[in-house]
């Protein structure tokens, strides 16, 4: 979406925050994008949701909703022509922009 992100992420191991992962991110792609002359030092929110997803049936719903988003929106007719989604990627057609594991 133009003005905010979606992402589902997957914990490998015990000892990882989500917290700490979103906290490096957030720092990194705004120095990027701040570097290339895009944004004003205020590109994300103080918070994110993060909501557990208990088990495979949950996480295609969730996938479904993400990758139907721009659609909705009126941005795209297909989910799969939108190109910053997964949605190429979980259709098996073709690696997307966004680089995804799609274990399902």
């Amino acid at each position: 979406m133009p003005e905010h992100l979606h992402a589902v992420l997957h914990q490998l191991n015990e000892g990882g925050h989500v917290s700490s992962l979103m906290e490096n991110f957030k720092r990194l792609t705004s120095r990027r994008l701040l570097a290339v002359g895009i944004g004003n030092g205020a590109l994300w929110q103080q918070h994110y949701d993060d909501v557990p997803v208990p088990g495979s049936d949950a996480l295609r719903t969730k996938l479904r909703y993400l990758h139907h988003n721009p659609v909705r929106r009126g941005l795209v007719e297909c989910a799969e022509d939108y190109p910053w989604s997964s949605a190429r990627d979980y259709a098996a057609m073709e690696r997307g922009i966004v680089q995804v594991t799609t274990d399902l």
